[in-house]
């Protein structure tokens, strides 16, 4: 296989979703082999045609559905309050484990907790500035920032 297409697949196919697909195709797998040897020998392999695009169909609506109930859990998470300000810290490009952002965020908040009404957290996108470019990725900070009222 093609090293893009593993990547590919890598980054549709995690968490969540590859489970979602690994069902669908062993569904599809345990339907075959039901109508394979069960069924009449001239309309097998029209019988798989139907149910295979309703289960791909359902796994295609539950990958759908589990995107944007994450995409609005993580926002509603990561959303400040009007009577508070926020500090939002993006992931840290080559911090793999998010360790570095981890220790920002604690750091920050345990001084400025007992003194103020300044609140951070971490999220999870990050911005490649040396990729986007300087401006671009800060107007997109920026405009992160704003949506989640930081």
């Amino acid at each position: 296989m093609p090293d893009f297409l593993k990547d590919l697949l890598s980054l549709i196919f995690k968490g969540v979703n590859r489970v979602i697909a690994s069902i669908a195709v062993l569904l599809m797998a345990g339907y075959a082999v039901w109508v394979l040897a069960t069924g009449e020998e001239r309309n097998k392999y029209k019988t798989l045609i139907l149910p295979y695009f309703i289960i791909a169909g359902c796994a295609v609506v539950a990958m759908i559905l589990h995107y944007l109930w994450s995409k609005h859990r993580a926002k509603s998470i990561h959303f400040f309050n009007e009577a508070e300000t926020g500090v939002l810290v993006l992931g840290i490009v080559g911090d793999g484990n998010n360790s570095l952002q981890r220790d920002l965020v604690s750091g920050l908040n345990d001084k400025l907790n007992t003194t103020s009404n300044i609140s951070v957290r971490a999220y999870d996108e990050q911005l490649d500035d040396t990729k986007l470019g300087v401006s671009a990725a800060h107007q997109k900070a920026r405009g992160i920032g704003q949506k989640l009222n930081a």
